[in-house]
Formats: structure tokens, C-alpha cells, sequence
């Protein structure tokens, strides 16, 4: 809700401020579990940015509906596990009886006709997502976001007076879903591509001659980059795995899309330079500094779309890659929060694990692959899909099956036939093998997939 004060000259100030009161007939276990949401995991959510979803939206809701108070419950209850060290068996069960609530609440809403608008659907996916994210489940991650992506276009295709005023009260939600997508089709450990939410909350046109005036006008801007991006690659992809590979006028509509993708990435570079000259705080600085660091990647992955497997092309963004980990070790150094850890347990905000486990996958230049790595295995947080423990000990093993053998003085003494394209875990079987693609440039060039035990 928002506090209204009056400045020394006279000036209205609203405040937005967490909403004080306890869900009614919740046990003093519930309650210290929602307490710890309201007050610890709404900020951990929304990481180095204000959020609007969890503190206007999802709070309020929690107390009037049953089947978000018990979601939200069952994410402070594994919040309050985290904080406390090692989880009990008992913590585990609560938190899943009170995720068990929540699923029972939806089905009883659901049996009711007109009770589940299209907010609260999407609200009580959001917060299913999250929990079974945190858990690991990654499977049924996705279909509850799967799940609310069909609901937003169910949403967004009626063109009912009452559908467009909905949807402009959603954006919150479509944004949330959006950037949960995004991360899930970037997820280097995870092939399936999801119909992803881009048009949804913004336009499909990509933002040209931006100008920012505070950090949070950039954010959707670069969304929408990030999911073009992942677009044109798995286009690109599609087309260039097949045997026939991309064609003449395919390869020109793609050269086109490419350009126009970074042209569009360089006005929103030329923005956010002239919004950091004017920042004041270090908190918006550091949100400023994450976003410089998924534009990066974002413009790296787009400039070596078309490069039909060359790994050695990676080679030339040595300046782009020392930019990159110059803001990650800037953030890992900088960031503060209250529990004095240096990152929330867990973030939906894509931070710095993504942009560490890239780095030390495509950047062979030894000094910044492996300082890399050595920042990753700081990193003992979760960020939406991307986990630090999990993310380290496989990017370590990559790096390790490229340059086994060699000695590593500069990015050149990795060759060709070492790089591994597409390389991933798949964390669900609990193996230790490397799945990947290679592009036989010493034989026929043909496409080969192969495993490597790692």
C-alpha cells in the first residue's frame, strides 16, 4: 500500500510500504512463515530491483486468498529453511503441506464457476513456479509456466473492452512470466524452447532511439533484446542443423534480422551509458551494472548467430568478454543485502551465474575463463533457473574437457576440434556426461552430437 508525506516545499511523496496485517486463522507456524516472506523473501525475489509484483500485487492477494496465503507460506518456509542451515525433515514437510494447501485451494477455485479471474491463474502459476524451481523441480516448473503462458495469450487474443483492461492491470505478471521464460530457453542445461511470451506484455517491434530515465525503464526494453536474441538463435539453429543447412535467401533474411537486432542493442547500450552518468546510489548502479552485463551477452550471442559453429570466432570478443567479468566481479564485491550475504539465497532476477557460466564456457582467453570459474564457485545462491552449485562443478568439467592435454597460454592454444558446442549436463539424470555438438571443420563439415564423460 502507499504511504502519503509532504516535503519541506510542499511536495506530495507516496511511498510504497509492505502490507502490516497477518492472513486471519493461520497457525503461529504460518505466520512466521508469511511474516518471513513479507519481510525478507520480497526482496530477495525482486533482487536488485523494485518490484511491483510482490509487494503491490502478490501481498495484498495473499490475505484474502487461500491459495496464494498458502503458496506464499510455503516459500517462506523454504526461505526460513535456507536461512537457518541445513533443512530438517520436518521443514521439508511443511513446506509441502502448505504447497499441498495451495494445490487444494486451486482445484476447489477452479470447481467453482467465475471464481478464478485470469490475475489470481496467474498469480498462483507464478508463485508454483517459483516454489518448484527452488525445489529443483524443473519439470514441473515448466509446465506451470507453460500453463500460464497459454493463459496470458487466451488474454491477450480477446479484444473484449473488459479483456484490455485486464490486461494492462497483468503487465506485472506477463513481465514476470516473460523473463522466467526468457531464462528457461537460455538455460545452457536445458534444449526445450518453450513458446516464449514475447509480444505479450510488450510490442514485437524492438525498441530503437530508447532513452531511460531511471534503471527500471530499461529492464523491459532488454527483455525484449534478450527474447529476440533467443528467437533469431533458435532460428538460426533449426535451419543450420538440418543437412541441407541455411540457404541462400534464408541466410540474407537472417543477416537482416541480425543487423536490425544490433542496431537496436546499440541505442539501448548508448541509453543506459548516459542513464549510469547520472545514478546516484549504489543500489541503482548495481541494477544498472547487471543489465550492461545481460546487454553483453545478449549482443555477443547475436553477433555469433551465423557463424555456423566456428568456435574459434569466439576469440575476437576478448574486450567484450574483459567487460564482462570486470561488471561481475563489481557486483560479486559490491552487492549488500540485509542478511549480510553478498546475493539473496534466491532471485527470480537473472544476476551474475548466467553471465559467469557463458563466460567460462565461450571465452578461452585463460586469465578470464578461469577467473571465471573462480567467481562461479563463490557463487552459492540461486538465480530463477540458474543454481551457483550447480552451475560451477559444470562449467569446471567443460573447461577441463577442452583444454585437457594442452597447455593454455592464450585463447589459439585451444583448437578447433577441442571446443565443444552446445555442451550441457543433464542435472535430471545425475550423471557426469557432457552432451554436445561439434562441426567436423577437419573433415566433411557435417554436424555431429557426441558425450563426453566429464
Amino acid at each position: 500500500m502507499a504511504q502519503a508525506s509532504t516535503t519541506a516545499d510542499g511536495t506530495l511523496k507516496l511511498k510504497w510500504v509492505l502490507p502490516s496485517s497477518q492472513p486471519a486463522d493461520t497457525s503461529p507456524r504460518e505466520q512466521a512463515a508469511f511474516h518471513f516472506f513479507r519481510t525478507v523473501l520480497v526482496q530477495s525475489l525482486s533482487g536488485t530491483y523494485d518490484s511491483d509484483l510482490w509487494i503491490r500485487h502478490v501481498l495484498p492477494v495473499s490475505v484474502a486468498e487461500p491459495v496464494v496465503r498458502h503458496a506464499v507460506i510455503a516459500l517462506g518456509a523454504l526461505g526460513r529453511r535456507e536461512r537457518g542451515g541445513a533443512a530438517t525433515q520436518q521443514d521439508d514437510h511443511f513446506a509441502l503441506l502448505e504447497y499441498s494447501k495451495a494445490m487444494k485451494s486451486l482445484h476447489d477455485k477452479i470447481a467453482e464457476p467465475g471464481q478464478m479471474t485470469p490475475a489470481l491463474i496467474l498469480t498462483t502459476c507464478i508463485l508454483f513456479v517459483v516454489i518448484e524451481i527452488w525445489q529443483g523441480g524443473r519439470r514441473q516448473a515448466k509446465s506451470h509456466l507453460t500453463s500460464g503462458l497459454k493463459i496470458i495469450r487466451e488474454v491477450q487474443e480477446d479484444a473484449s473492452a473488459s479483456a484490455a483492461s485486464s490486461r494492462k492491470s497483468l503487465v506485472p505478471l506477463i513481465e514476470a512470466f516473460e523473463l522466467l521464460d526468457i531464462q528457461i530457453s537460455l538455460n545452457t542445461n536445458d534444449r526445450v524452447h518453450l513458446n516464449r511470451a514475447v509480444g505479450l506484455a510488450h510490442s514485437t517491434r524492438l525498441p530503437e532511439d530508447v532513452h531511460f530515465t531511471a534503471v527500471p525503464d530499461a529492464i523491459c526494453p532488454l527483455n525484449v533484446h534478450m527474447a529476440a536474441m533467443r528467437e533469431l538463435v533458435h532460428m538460426v539453429e533449426l535451419r543450420a542443423f538440418t543437412p541441407e543447412g541455411i540457404c541462400g535467401n534464408e541466410h540474407r533474411d537472417f543477416e537482416y534480422e541480425q543487423a536490425r537486432q544490433l542496431v537496436a542493442l546499440s541505442s539501448w547500450e548508448e541509453a543506459m551509458d548516459s542513464l549510469f552518468s547520472r545514478l546516484k546510489t549504489s543500489r541503482e548502479q548495481q541494477a544498472a551494472r547487471q543489465l550492461q552485463l545481460h546487454h553483453l551477452s545478449t549482443k555477443l550471442m547475436v553477433s555469433m548467430c551465423l557463424s555456423n559453429g566456428q568456435e574459434l570466432l569466439w576469440d575476437s570478443f576478448t574486450a567484450d568478454f574483459q567487460r564482462m567479468l570486470h561488471l561481475s566481479n563489481t557486483l560479486i564485491e559490491v552487492a549488500q543485502y540485509p542478511d549480510d550475504s553478498r546475493f539473496p539465497s534466491f532471485s527470480l532476477n537473472m544476476g551474475v551465474l548466467a553471465p559467469l557460466y557463458f563466460l567460462a564456457l565461450k571465452c578461452r582467453e585463460p586469465l578470464i575463463r578461469h577467473k571465471a570459474l573462480d567467481l562461479l564457485s563463490t557463487c552459492s545462491h540461486q538465480e530463477g533457473v540458474w543454481d551457483g552449485p550447480t552451475l560451477a562443478p559444470s562449467a569446471n568439467a567443460i573447461v577441463q574437457l577442452e583444454e585437457q592435454n594442452l597447455r593454455v597460454d592464450v585463447a589459439s592454444d585451444v583448437p578447433e576440434v577441442n571446443r565443444l558446442y552446445q555442451a550441457f549436463f543433464d542435472h535430471s539424470i545425475g550423471n557426469n556426461i557432457v552432451y554436445c555438438k561439434r562441426r567436423c571443420f577437419e573433415t566433411d563439415g557435417r554436424w555431429i552430437d557426441y558425450q563426453r564423460q566429464a
